[in-house]
């Protein structure tokens, strides 16, 4: 039952506090829950966000999510290579956790946060180990099955201190949670999944509590094992083993050896992303599985290796020769060649204009950056107009860049200082099919060899874009 103060709750945490990571949160559910879902729309939803795109991108890179150390230069040239559910998984985690680094009850914070982790890795790897499908969804469900009290700790509105003080007594704190707050957290829970439309699974698993059902069996297992992992003899944790044991078909010392596996899997992955659990396995275990390379540390601001930008746009180069070599998706192959531009020339705005019907329209196909698409408009609306610098431009069919006159129409329209200008056309089966254009806002300014490789980035479109029409032809 959603009481007053449950439901003021809800609301604010959804519009006030963290608007970001529920928007995320509802978008990576609606991806998940939808079969027809592609690539392009997760590596859009993560594209809107440059904080957790520059963040996912870090882990990706790193040992634990990357063993073969195949650099991925761009979020989504990671899902062909690393796969759809694992970067998703991934984006949604840094989603949550980015929500939750400015709380003042960081120490309570950062325990949910490795008990939610450590929970979802359980979780996923015990549905793995049974064989079942969608581990992925499971992951998911185990990250927010404590989604309430992460939230509570992440913005206190209220009685936090009193709570605080009960956290070594779990049987008086959920007696006084109702009596302080007006609601239970894991009610606040179950609000927030449905209130965010989140996990129709995990909805369950916290409706029915059922063992039965394998996949509840995983994420209520998961979730039990990692409440407890703090002390690994405790009389609790021998019960948890005890019921896994029975739900794996295997003897105590199995259970418990693979489940320390699979702590050290959590384990390793939250040091990835700079936290310490103190909590996934026992000293000993720990000291054994540390690890000599380098962590990524999710907030972690400066690159671990520098490397000049001529290899960094060769290499994004060949990655997209990768993509033409595989089953073409069209729209994917543009986001990515896009975010290539982006990363490669540190260009901050980048779209696509194309033709369209038989009055030579130009339309939006796909944009990158925070203003791309109200420079489209201007875009459009010059070269709409003969006597612009930038119809004339265009009307040669040619690559250009840094035009004049062109930075100065654009200028009047947009206030931003230091504008290089790239402008490439799409040509396919000898018809001009649209424009590629890049604008670097930021300072520093583009060279010959960015130009060069601007104009080879624009060649892979035009190429995609003749696969593509030679294959609709056959």
């Amino acid at each position: 039952m959603t009481t007053p103060k449950l439901k003021a709750w809800v609301d604010r945490l959804g519009k006030e506090e963290i608007p970001t990571f529920a928007q995320t949160a509802r978008r990576m559910a609606a991806i998940s829950s939808n079969n027809e879902s592609s690539a392009n729309d997760l590596a859009k939803v993560i594209l809107q966000d440059s904080t957790m795109t520059t963040r996912v991108l870090r882990l990706v890179n790193s040992v634990f999510y990357n063993p073969s150390n195949r650099k991925l230069d761009t979020v989504s040239y990671a899902i062909v290579v690393l796969g759809f559910e694992k970067v998703r998984n991934l984006a949604l985690t840094v989603s949550m956790m980015e929500s939750s680094i400015n709380s003042n009850m960081m120490t309570h914070v950062k325990k949910e946060m490795a008990c939610a982790y450590h929970a979802a890795i359980q979780s996923q790897r015990l549905a793995e180990k049974v064989g079942l499908s969608g581990t992925e969804n499971i992951y998911i469900a185990a990250l927010l099955h404590r989604l309430g009290q992460l939230m509570f700790w992440c913005f206190p509105y209220e009685h936090s201190n009193e709570l605080k003080e009960l956290c070594g007594d779990p049987e008086a704190y959920a007696k006084v949670e109702n009596e302080l707050l007006g609601f239970s957290l894991k009610s606040l829970t179950d609000s927030l999944i449905t209130e965010w439309n989140l996990s129709p699974l995990l909805h369950d698993a916290l409706t029915n509590k059922s063992f039965r059902d394998k996949k509840n069996a995983c994420i209520l297992h998961g979730f039990n094992i990692a409440d407890c992992a703090h002390d690994w003899e405790s009389p609790e944790m021998n019960r948890q083993v005890r019921a896994l044991s029975a739900f794996l078909n295997l003897s105590m010392d199995e259970t418990k050896t693979w489940l320390l596996d699979s702590a050290r899997h959590a384990e390793r992955g939250l040091r990835e992303m700079g936290l310490n659990s103190h909590r996934a396995t026992p000293a000993k275990a720990e000291k054994r599985e540390i690890k000599h390379h380098k962590v990524v540390g999710l907030f972690n601001k400066k690159p671990i290796n520098a490397e000049s930008p001529s290899e960094k746009q060769s290499r994004l180069l060949r990655q997209l020769t990768h993509l033409l070599n595989e089953e073409l998706d069209l729209n994917h192959f543009l986001t990515t060649m896009l975010e290539s531009i982006h990363n490669g020339l540190e260009c901050d705005q980048s779209f696509i204009l194309l033709y369209k019907g038989k009055q030579r329209e130009l339309l939006l196909k796909q944009h990158l950056g925070s203003q791309s698409k109200q420079l489209a408009q201007i875009a459009t609306r010059l070269m709409q107009d003969e006597k612009s610098a930038l119809s004339m431009a265009t009307d040669k069919h040619q690559s250009c860049w840094s035009e004049r006159e062109i930075l100065l129409q654009v200028k009047e329209d947009v206030n931003f200082p230091n504008h290089n200008l790239l402008v490439s056309p799409i040509q396919a089966m000898g018809k001009q099919l649209g424009f590629i254009f890049s604008i670097k806002t930021s300072k520093g300014n583009l060279n010959e060899h960015d130009y060069e490789s601007f104009c080879h980035f624009c060649d892979h479109a035009s190429i995609a874009f003749r696969v593509f029409i030679s294959s609709r032809n056959t």
